[in-house]
């Protein structure tokens, strides 16, 4: 993941500045930590939080957008992309006007 990352870095960070008000959810950046004690490298991310509201949240979704092998384990309390398309009616998920007119300029 971490070259995948650098190499959309370019495009992403234009996509960033170009749309300041976009849906895509932000990197704050990449790190790497030498652990001497197990000779390896780990490698982490620090994302703006996806969660950061004052509403309370019932359900957490680890959305891919993908159906291959996107069922939540019985007793997962994070669901996944199937979990949402069987769950919920078409009219479930509404957005604030202004959050939907930025939401169709992205994705027009």
């Amino acid at each position: 993941e971490s070259k995948f990352l650098r190499r959309i870095l370019p495009s992403y960070f234009r996509h960033c500045c170009e749309n300041p008000n976009t849906l895509i959810t932000r990197f704050f950046g990449m790190y790497r930590v030498k652990l001497y004690h197990l000779r390896r490298n780990v490698k982490f991310v620090i994302m703006n939080s996806v969660y950061y509201t004052d509403k309370y949240l019932q359900n957490f979704y680890d959305l891919k957008g993908s159906v291959v092998g996107r069922n939540a384990k019985p007793g997962q309390a994070v669901k996944k992309d199937n979990d949402l398309r069987q769950g919920l009616p078409e009219s479930a998920l509404s957005l604030r006007p202004p959050v939907r007119t930025h939401m169709r300029d992205q994705i027009s």
